[in-house]
């Protein structure tokens, strides 16, 4: 998948709308951004960002994800991204 139209567009939108409805998933322990920089030529960088999600086991995870909290923050997922097939990405970046 394909992030939208620019990269502060998609930083704003993953840290002040994805990144709260994220935050209320049962049994996360910790969450970090690491948002993608544009290099010193002013370039946009091939990928956007990642994301670091902490539980205390891999169970935890699971029972965090099928939460209504955590299904809301699957459900939030394209929203982040283009409708754009990952296939049709560089190098699959976006898979």
């Amino acid at each position: 998948m394909l992030r939208p139209p620019t990269l502060k567009e998609f930083s704003r939108y993953w840290k002040n709308t994805h990144a709260p409805v994220l935050k209320e998933i049962p049994g996360l322990r910790g969450y970090v951004q690491n948002h993608a920089l544009e290099d010193l030529e002013g370039n946009e960088p091939r990928y956007d960002g990642f994301g670091e999600l902490s539980f205390d086991s891999v169970e935890a995870m699971q029972e965090g994800l099928v939460s209504s909290e955590g299904k809301a923050t699957l459900a939030d997922i394209p929203n982040l991204y283009s409708p754009k097939s990952a296939s049709e990405a560089p190098n699959g970046v976006g898979e």
